[in-house]
């Protein structure tokens, strides 16, 4: 439901959006120029690769498929990246974050303080429970921000100045020793401007602006 307003976007400017994913996801509404290909009884091995050959771009996160996007040589968004080390590491792609939040501190935790504390490397559920930490899906406003930025770029709109300030001043907290060092990719610049707190050192971090469920 969080890629809706994405789906949307895309379909106004133009596009035919084919809905990816396993057969028991839940289906979309019906929309004018959206294949709910998940659910369709043409879905196969054969048909998801050919899918992705021929498309121009994927809106995604970082699963196994998105590296078909990769392979393809396609421009993708990856949304809802966790862990953070496992971003994006090519100049094919843009990510976003999930925000994680602290039970115990009522925080939204910053990329700093999730990389000094080790939870930037936590590959799975049970590590983010044991440790209190909420990872927060990307609300629909930071997936449809990330969506436009992605289309500027497909669209080959200049990168700004801010923008490579962003990803250098993101790539630089990642350690030698993290898969993402040296990536080539860009995080959104709508995402920063939109979670202000996310660069902020360890000891800055903001409280959240709403309960923690």
């Amino acid at each position: 439901a969080n890629y809706l307003p994405a789906i949307e976007h895309l379909v106004r400017e133009g596009f035919w959006v084919v809905r990816m994913g396993e057969p028991t996801v839940q289906p979309l509404p019906p929309m004018a120029r959206v294949i709910d290909y998940a659910r369709s009884p043409l879905k196969s091995e054969e048909f998801d690769v050919l899918l992705m050959a021929e498309c121009r771009f994927l809106l995604g996160c970082n699963s196994g498929f998105s590296q078909l996007a990769h392979l393809f040589n396609k421009r993708a968004l990856w949304t809802n990246s966790i862990p953070v080390e496992m971003c994006p590491w090519d100049d094919l792609a843009l990510w976003i974050p999930k925000v994680i939040i602290s039970r115990a501190e009522g925080l939204a935790l910053t990329l700093p303080e999730i990389i000094q504390r080790g939870i930037g490397q936590y590959h799975r559920t049970p590590q983010y429970e044991a440790a209190g930490l909420i990872p927060q899906e990307n609300t629909p406003e930071d997936i449809l921000a990330a969506t436009r930025e992605l289309l500027a770029w497909v669209r080959g709109e200049p990168v700004s100045d801010e923008d490579r300030d962003a990803q250098a001043r993101v790539n630089a907290l990642f350690p030698p020793y993290y898969h993402a060092y040296g990536t080539r990719s860009r995080i959104c610049v709508s995402f920063l401007r939109a979670h202000p707190g996310l660069m902020l050192a360890a000891e800055a971090a903001t409280p959240i602006a709403h309960p923690v469920g």
